[in-house]
C-alpha cells in the first residue's frame, strides 16, 4: 500500500511517499506504518483515504489515495 506523507513524517523519511506491506484497514495501514519507523511513534496522526480522515475500521483499496497526516495547526 502506497501511503503520502506529510509535514514531519515527510520531513524526518526525507520521501513523499512510503510502500508499506498492509492492505485490509486503516488500522492495519497505522500497525504497519508503526512497525515501518519510528518517528510514526513521535506524535499521534490521523490516517486520510480519498482526501478524508478515515475512521480505523474503514477497509481501504489499492487504488484508493492514503495519506499519514501528522498534527497540524492553522492559522
Amino acid at each position: 500500500m502506497r501511503v503520502r506523507l506529510f509535514g514531519m513524517f515527510a520531513e524526518a523519511l526525507e520521501v513523499e511517499t512510503v510502500t508499506v506491506n498492509s492492505s485490509g484497514t486503516v488500522a492495519d495501514i497505522r500497525k504497519a506504518l508503526l512497525d515501518f519507523h519510528p518517528v510514526f511513534h513521535q506524535v499521534p496522526f490521523r490516517i486520510a483515504v480519498d482526501r478524508r480522515l478515515a475512521l480505523e475500521s474503514v477497509q481501504v483499496s489499492e487504488d484508493q489515495e492514503v495519506a499519514a497526516l501528522p498534527p497540524f495547526s492553522g492559522g
